[in-house]
């Protein structure tokens, strides 16, 4: 029996490791309740023959489909086959897996064979342009791009290596998304689960194209009446051509009251002090400059380098995007004319 050092290993798995805090390694999306994780991710080792675990005697094959369950710092927690047909758990370097500890989200550009490794002729699946087109640039290699991307109708997503023009990149480079903490408050916890119900709703789904509004607001304003009644207020320059294209003209009568704004250039330290403030649902306003390029985001959560959004239009072609996370620095470096958050007066 290999990979066991001789040793007979009859277990199998009894339990998913936590998931690493904010800074480890994490995962992508998925549509379901108050966390963001891709665990587990079925890869192959990025190398060929043996790479063996932390542990110095236990290893995995170029051939062992691999089970990566979490990812804490440099190590990554795996299961993986035995000979016997069991399976074991054992510690490895992130390095036996993944290309880089950064990712960039992305968008799948053509149909395309997903392979084991960089270097492989082994398929491991396909990607194409249909459903939910979203995946997680981790590097390139050669001619080739390693990605995660989710399984149709399956609980996992996988990791693999594509042609590099098979996928696009969508947005600057982040730490893999983590989990964070799901919220507390009773009112937070009710505000995520209407978030979730919507997007899980058809027309409102992460990947999809949103078809009532040709612009972010439209869509944003759609999800804050959803989830409190009222609309949005219009943006300060849609009245005044001299008006913040990052702020709202808040009237007595309308149900959002301002938490905080940054007026001008901004840092990503800055923003993120911002949106400490932040609860699910709360929306953020914010411009390329002061009274133009306007965007508009509902904030799912947030976590110390980054916002996990729900939005629209990001790309100009009206695509939703739910639950990615989007760097701090990044939304800073791009939108430079100002930020303001929002909540519902009515917030429950």
């Amino acid at each position: 029996m290999k990979k066991t050092n001789g040793k007979k290993i009859l277990s199998v798995v009894l339990a998913l490791a936590t998931l690493a805090a904010m800074m480890s390694f994490g995962g992508a999306i998925t549509a379901s309740a108050a966390t963001v994780s891709v665990f587990p991710i079925k890869a192959y080792p990025r190398f060929a023959g043996k790479t063996y675990a932390t542990n110095g005697t236990s290893w995995v094959g170029e051939n062992d489909l691999c089970t990566i369950k979490s990812i804490s710092g440099n190590s990554c927690t795996v299961e993986y086959p035995l000979d016997n047909g069991g399976s074991v758990t054992r510690t490895f370097d992130v390095s036996t897996f993944f290309n880089s500890k950064m990712v960039v989200n992305g968008n799948i550009a053509k149909s395309a064979t997903v392979y084991r490794r960089s270097d492989s002729s082994s398929t491991l699946g396909s990607v194409n342009t249909t459903g939910d087109t979203s995946v997680w640039i981790l590097g390139t290699a050669g001619n080739r791009k390693q990605i995660i991307y989710k399984v149709t109708n399956a609980s996992y997503y996988k990791m693999g290596w594509v042609p590099s023009d098979a996928v696009r990149e969508q947005s600057g480079s982040t730490p893999i998304p983590t989990p964070t903490p799901t919220p507390t408050s009773p009112a937070s916890v009710a505000v995520a689960s209407r978030l979730n119900t919507i997007a899980n709703t058809s027309g409102y789904r992460n990947g999809t194209k949103y078809v009532g509004s040709a612009q972010c607001k439209g869509f944003a304003n759609t999800v804050f009446n959803k989830l409190f009644g009222g609309t949005l207020p219009s943006t300060e320059n849609s009245l005044s051509s001299s008006g913040k294209a990052y702020a709202y003209k808040v009237e007595s009568n309308s149900n959002v009251s301002q938490v905080g704004q940054l007026n001008g250039k901004y840092t990503g330290a800055q923003l993120k002090s911002l949106m400490s403030n932040a609860r699910p649902g709360d929306v953020l306003q914010v411009s390329k400059a002061k009274n133009s390029g306007a965007h508009t985001y509902v904030i799912i959560k947030c976590d110390s380098a980054g916002i996990y959004v729900y939005d629209a239009n990001y790309d100009g072609n009206n695509t939703i995007r739910y639950n990615v996370k989007v760097a701090y620095d990044y939304i800073a470096s791009i939108r430079l004319g100002g930020a303001t958050l929002y909540t519902a007066k009515n917030y429950k």
